[in-house]
């Protein structure tokens, strides 16, 4: 299955982007806690895969009509203390022979949240964005693995947030949280 210009290249991606008055928002969401967002413009794409994990296809055509912004990078242990102050993003397990610690800290501020529940995601969204006014969500399937993920990763570099197949790629970013929100 083809799309004319998908999978969107640099130079398409900066195309795109040119149409848009303004590609990049900072949001404070509390004294001094901030999120990037980056500007996602909307296209159309191949979604879906027969290369690779077999919940990736079978493969469709998808449009997303109307352009949103999402999170820059993962929602970090900071931000989302500011709505849930008591969650402990715990520790990463450690893999190696003696076990002697706990593991690898996992709780610092500037650390991506993890341990995180699709409800606690979503009440997260929900207390954002009656903060901020801003209609604040977790991205779609096609948002992510079509337009966010290809954007994302050549034009803001958003690493931590690579897609793998569609569904786990979305499991990840939900358990992750990395929040778009569209205006």
């Amino acid at each position: 299955m083809k799309v004319k210009g998908w999978p969107f290249g640099a130079d398409r991606i900066k195309e795109m982007l040119a149409k848009e008055k303004e590609t990049r928002k900072v949001v404070e969401i509390a004294p001094g806690v901030k999120v990037n967002f980056v500007r996602i413009p909307a296209g159309e794409f191949v979604m879906g895969s027969y290369r690779g994990e077999p919940d990736a296809y079978p493969t469709a055509k998808v449009k997303i009509d109307k352009a949103f912004w999402m999170a820059e990078l993962e929602t970090t242990n900071e931000q989302f203390n500011v709505v849930f102050p008591d969650h402990d993003s715990r520790f990463v397990d450690q893999q190696w022979k003696d076990h002697v610690v706990q593991g690898y800290p996992a709780n610092k501020p500037e650390q991506p949240v993890i341990r995180v529940s699709y409800n606690d995601a979503m009440e997260f969204c929900r207390k954002l964005s009656e903060k901020t006014g801003l209609k604040i969500t977790l991205p779609t399937e096609a948002q992510w693995d079509g337009l966010a993920a290809p954007v994302a990763t050549r034009t803001s570099g958003m690493a931590t947030c690579m897609r793998t197949s569609a569904r786990r790629t979305i499991w990840r970013t939900r358990q992750r949280c990395c929040l778009p929100f569209t205006v």
